[in-house]
């Protein structure tokens, strides 16, 4: 997210990531065989009935099935919450979509459409209600985003404020009970993914770093690697990627033990600055990325800065670039922003672009969530132009800290 994201909930902060501090069974983590009927929405946004697939991920299961469908996603991300946004001076938007997976899924779909020859398949699974406003499937729909990975519950869909302040932190409060059921529906049982999103190419997680969930990050990530084939080994693969994404600082300080799981476990790690300060303290933007390289982290690293641009850095070849935030944004509702940055990057990396172009292309994504309230409006194909317009200016604005060795 753009700007300092606060948890002040108190009763919810220690629910706020993939773990709980306890027994991971009780809370439904663990991928338990199952066959059931689940409710799921339609690419049209109705209400169908699927079949729950086997939450058994061995390989067999994978490959399976990737043989019964031609194309498997090429990315998948987790959560929807509906945001009711409170703005600095007092005004409100109600009723946004939220939760970083659409961001996410935004700026993936804007640079990987751009780059690719093929419209990427990409999807969001989580647990929504009845309530789920139509303007929401609407969106997706529109967007081309797949939704069959949303299934209904018997509760309402999650809400929250989302509080701004000026200085742009971004405080969360709970509208909708916290429980057990509502953390269920923001990370739900990995048995309830659609047959086609295992094997995803790439999934995107966001965790809280004090309460991380590493059996839940490491089955998503043998999901991941299921779209390798046989030979996973491979650590410049873009394919079988695990993306994750601390939404939030890190309230207590981390074993060097947890520090090293939660860094290591990624393929591609990227906090913004004052979650990365929490992690491994403060210092210039590579004494940072070399301290959270030093604790595990084994493939990309990217630190977002908010208008400060970003530092991306591959840890394979050593390169390392430096990349302004688009100039002259509007800026509007920050919410989401490091989300859609996210997207950006992982859409361009996965279809090819070098490093220092996919973190052009998350400052690209990041500026046009910048400029409206909730997620930018369809048809994307309107905002391709101006796109590359924004890919130029911060492209030629960025600079090489590190040549790869």
């Amino acid at each position: 997210m753009c700007g300092t994201t606060l948890r002040t909930h108190a009763a919810w902060a220690s629910q706020a990531g993939l773990h709980l501090r306890g027994s991971p069974a009780r809370r439904g983590f663990g991928l338990r065989p199952c066959h059931r009927k689940v409710n799921r929405l339609a690419l049209d946004g109705r209400r169908v009935i699927h079949d729950a697939p086997s939450g058994a991920i061995a390989r067999e299961c994978s490959m399976a099935a990737t043989t019964e469908n031609a194309r498997p996603l090429d990315f998948v991300c987790f959560t929807l919450i509906i945001d009711d946004i409170v703005f600095p001076d007092g005004n409100t938007e109600m009723a946004l979509l939220g939760g970083g997976g659409p961001q996410t899924l935004f700026g993936y779909q804007l640079s990987a459409t751009r780059l690719r020859e093929h419209p990427p398949k990409i999807g969001l699974f989580g647990g929504v209600g009845a309530d789920l406003p139509a303007k929401v499937s609407q969106w997706f729909v529109e967007m081309d985003i797949d939704i069959t990975g949303l299934y209904e519950t018997p509760h309402p869909t999650p809400r929250a404020w989302q509080i701004l302040e000026e200085d742009g932190r971004r405080t969360q409060v709970w509208r909708s009970e916290a429980s057990d059921t509502l953390y269920g529906m923001l990370r739900p049982d990995l048995s309830l993914l659609p047959a086609d999103y295992i094997p995803a190419h790439a999934y995107h997680v966001g965790v809280n770093p004090t309460n991380y969930n590493l059996q839940y990050l490491k089955d998503v990530k043998q999901l991941a690697r299921g779209a390798r084939g046989a030979d996973d080994s491979d650590q410049t693969s873009r394919v079988g990627l695990l993306s994750i994404e601390p939404f939030v600082h890190a309230e207590e300080k981390l074993t060097p033990e947890e520090l090293s799981n939660l860094c290591s476990v990624a393929d591609v790690f990227t906090p913004n600055e004052y979650e990365a300060f929490s992690l491994v303290g403060p210092g210039t933007p590579l004494e940072v990325i070399d301290k959270i390289v030093e604790a595990g982290a084994q493939g990309l690293v990217v630190l977002r800065r908010g208008p400060e641009g970003s530092v991306a850095h591959d840890e394979a070849t050593g390169e390392t670039w430096q990349v302004p935030a688009v100039p002259e944004s509007r800026v509007v509702d920050p919410t989401g922003c490091g989300n859609s940055y996210n997207g950006g990057f992982l859409g361009a990396w996965a279809g090819g672009a070098s490093l220092v172009d996919a973190a052009c292309w998350g400052a690209v994504a990041a500026s046009f969530m910048l400029e409206v309230r909730g997620v930018p409006e369809p048809p994307l194909r309107e905002m391709m132009e101006e796109a590359d317009r924004r890919f130029q200016i911060t492209r030629a604005g960025a600079k090489c800290l590190r040549p790869a060795r």
